[in-house]
């Protein structure tokens, strides 16, 4: 019965264990204007390619990744660049939205 218990356990932390789907969206704004950043690379920070992407019209994107956690999706850390704004580095949640503030650079 003890061997039932223990195998179950196991083959129910392994099943949890495999990767995951990240998805993450947000919209990257000027910090000053409050208008919608066109063009800036958004993209993973410990992988960059392939997981980029840019943001369009609107200053909306949407990145997704493979990773793996344990329990559930862990939070997405990506890089927001732009060769007009300061770079950020941020964390999302996974399948959340965020609103993120570049300020210009002083070139």
């Amino acid at each position: 019965m003890r061997f039932i218990l223990l195998f179950s356990t196991c083959m129910l932390l392994v099943a949890s264990c495999g990767d995951c789907v990240q998805e993450a969206s947000g919209k990257v704004m000027d910090s000053t204007t409050n208008q919608p950043v066109i063009g800036a690379m958004v993209y993973k920070k410990q992988r960059r390619l392939p997981d980029t992407t840019v943001t369009d019209s609107t200053g909306q994107f949407k990145l997704s990744s493979i990773s793996g956690g344990l329990f559930h999706c862990p939070a997405m850390d990506v890089v927001i660049e732009h060769p007009n704004y300061k770079t950020v580095e941020t964390s999302i949640g996974a399948g959340r939205f965020k609103e993120i503030k570049l300020a210009p650079s002083n070139k």
